[in-house]
């Protein structure tokens, strides 16, 4: 008697390629393409980069359908830290004039 294979449910049914090309299910994606993304279809936490251990699956259908990367996870850090970390990358590239455009409304 022949033992099935056992396989990953997660990877069993291949998605399909992204609208660059990139194939997740073989862990090839293109940073520059917006539908990929970070990453191919698992990545660390979006919110620390990994700093809490959290590895984040991609929404394919979400991914598709929005034509942007989409992932679902949860960060391990604490909500203070998290908010820190979401306005430093929401922030960062952000000029003076920037700022005070974004900020017009609560001044």
């Amino acid at each position: 008697k022949k033992k099935k294979k056992k396989t990953c449910p997660f990877l069993t049914v291949a998605p399909p390629p992204s609208s660059c090309g990139a194939r997740w299910v073989d862990t090839v994606f293109r940073p520059q393409c917006v539908e990929c993304g970070c990453g191919a279809l698992l990545v660390p936490c979006v919110i620390c980069d990994g700093q809490c251990g959290a590895v984040w699956r991609r929404d394919v259908e979400l991914s598709h359908s929005m034509h942007m990367a989409h992932w679902n996870g949860e960060c391990r850090l604490d909500k203070e830290q998290q908010a820190l970390l979401i306005y430093r990358k929401e922030t960062q590239n952000m000029t003076p004039d920037d700022m005070a455009e974004a900020f017009a409304d609560v001044l």
